[in-house]
């Protein structure tokens, strides 16, 4: 249950912010915690724009209401012919499944010629082209001198918050 979001939070570098990070944010109708949601932040570097950090915001947020099954078992290096990413059917009458897809994510190479893999529930529904949310507006000021004097510095405080840093004055 812990790996199951509430709300997920894509944080990104944005040009448009001078590269400061930018909150994209995806979150479910209802809670499944009463007390309070369970959020999960993450920073990536890689990307740029609202759009895609809110896409994919959704997409963590969809995979982790929808495909919350992992299995691991091992395979013959003979009968395996399969990469990391390929989507396969499995049945399994102990569980109580028939021709469930999953998705490889990790192949261990284990003793004797076999081939340990580790999957995760499968479904095409998280894969929709959808928005988490609307992209923020950041007031960000800029100073007419960008540098202050050691000397000078003696009247200010640096704060921070969720987009940087910012230098105050102590009288504000």
């Amino acid at each position: 249950m812990d790996e199951i979001f509430d709300v997920v939070n894509i944080r990104y570098r944005s040009k448009k912010y001078d590269w400061t990070f930018v909150p994209a944010r995806a979150e479910v109708d209802s809670y499944l915690r009463e007390t309070q949601p369970f959020e999960k932040t993450q920073d990536l570097l890689g990307v740029t724009n609202h759009s895609q950090a809110s896409r994919l915001s959704w997409y963590y947020l969809r995979q982790s209401q929808v495909c919350q099954m992992f299995l691991s078992f091992e395979v013959s290096r003979k009968s395996m012919n399969r990469t990391v990413g390929d989507v396969i059917e499995l049945t399994d009458y102990i569980l109580g499944f028939s021709d469930k897809k999953y998705r490889i994510i990790k192949m261990n190479e284990a003793q004797n010629d076999f081939i340990e893999l580790v999957v995760r529930e499968y479904n095409e529904a998280i894969y929709e082209d959808t928005l988490g949310s609307v992209e923020p507006t950041i007031n960000i000021l800029k100073s007419q001198s960008t540098k202050v004097m050691l000397s000078d510095a003696s009247g200010y405080i640096i704060r921070s918050n969720e987009i940087g840093y910012v230098l105050q004055s102590k009288s504000s």
